[in-house]
């Protein structure tokens, strides 16, 4: 026996966290790619290459960490864990970039 929602609180409800999921969805990948890029707008004038490149990959992790963090806590897992495990994940793979480079 089905029911049918139309029209109903639950579908209203299912309707507005699909629109919140999707925004959060479209906007995370644009945080996650311009904020490690947000130092080398600084290069040159406060920062050097360097220094502007350690602080865009500590930027970087901490966007991961803050990601495997709430991942964390929609799994009802320990969040500190799962947000340290996703920034390591990003230093591995960073890593794996420099090794590989052809």
């Amino acid at each position: 026996m089905l029911t049918d929602l139309d029209d109903t609180k639950i579908e209203r409800q299912k309707a507005g966290a699909r629109k919140v999921n999707a925004v959060m969805s479209g906007i995370g990948p644009l945080i996650g790619i311009f904020l490690p890029l947000l130092p080398f707008l600084l290069h040159g004038v406060y920062l050097s290459l360097l220094e502007a490149t350690v602080i865009a990959v500590s930027i970087g992790v901490g966007v991961l960490f803050v990601f495997g963090a709430y991942l964390g806590q929609l799994s009802e897992q320990n969040w500190y864990i799962a947000g340290v495990r996703m920034g390591l994940a990003g230093l591995v793979v960073a890593l794996i970039n420099l090794l590989l480079t052809g």
